[in-house]
């Protein structure tokens, strides 16, 4: 017979993973030789705080063509190895791009990759961690690795990013690629992103090699956006609807490349 299903969970493996890094010199960290498995013929996998030398293992045995449903939790910290070659990141990338379009739920204290609900394969990811470490890890390591199409959802809450994140999260959140849907909650995250997709030169460049690129529009590829009317006004959603998708008038700053946001497809306030 063949294994189908199969389901693991630690207690304790949050901080047994710490320690297993730690314990390793840099170069075995980044390339650790970890036990082979083979489990092909999974179909249900649910893999919740597992320590890397058994967790990844499993991910790079899995068939992602014959997965129906994925839980993973993981913990994400700032020694954990890997840079572009993460095989971690590698496993979550793959699944992203066989169902096209990943959630990215920043709602509360972990956040959670999400399939959308008629993909073929159902899968959750709950990352653990600072959001200082799990933000570069998704926009550095993970989205990095993705070469086939896909679209990003971004659910913001402040209860989520805190009262004060630092300005570096919110700089790679600025940066996420693919971004073609975004919910808001709060007031202070629905004042805070929709004034940015007001502005032609939301984001700005960086240092080295990105300071050649010019400003840009957030999120370009933005085609359906969710908020709380309560907590924004409607002189301020014209004004921003206005700036980001009306004609340009004299004296109206623009984007320096000159490229335009795609328009709205959807607008639930």
């Amino acid at each position: 017979g063949r294994i189908i299903s199969l389901t693991l969970e630690s207690l304790v493996a949050s901080e047994r993973h710490k320690q297993e890094i730690q314990a390793l010199p840099e170069n075995e960290a980044r390339n650790s030789p970890f036990t082979t498995i083979n489990l092909p013929c999974l179909t249900k996998v649910s893999l919740r705080w597992l320590s890397p030398s058994l967790l990844l293992p499993i991910v790079q045995s899995l068939n992602v063509s014959t997965l129906e449903s994925l839980t993973i939790a993981h913990q994400i910290s700032a020694e954990d190895p890997g840079e572009a070659g993460d095989p971690f990141a590698s496993f979550v990338a793959t699944m992203i791009a066989s169902t096209h379009r990943v959630t990215v739920d920043l709602r509360s204290a972990t956040v959670t990759l999400r399939s959308r609900s008629d993909a073929t394969c159902q899968y959750t990811v709950e990352l653990q961690g600072e959001y200082s470490v799990i933000i570069p890890w998704l926009r550095f390591r993970l989205f990095s690795q993705i070469t086939e199409e896909y679209s990003t959802e971004l659910q913001i809450s402040s209860y989520g990013l805190g009262d004060n994140p630092s300005q570096g999260v919110l700089d790679d959140l600025m940066r996420f690629p693919k971004v073609e849907s975004v919910a808001l909650e709060g007031s202070v995250e629905s004042w805070r992103w929709i004034w940015l997709l007001s502005l032609p030169d939301a984001v700005q460049p960086g240092s080295g090699y990105y300071e050649r690129r010019p400003a840009t529009w957030l999120w370009p590829s933005l085609r359906q956006l969710t908020f709380h009317g309560d907590y924004v006004n409607e002189f301020t959603i014209l004004s921003v609807l206005l700036a980001r998708y009306g004609p340009p008038s004299k004296g109206r700053p623009t984007a320096k490349n000159g490229a335009l946001p795609h328009r709205l497809a959807m607008l639930e306030a």
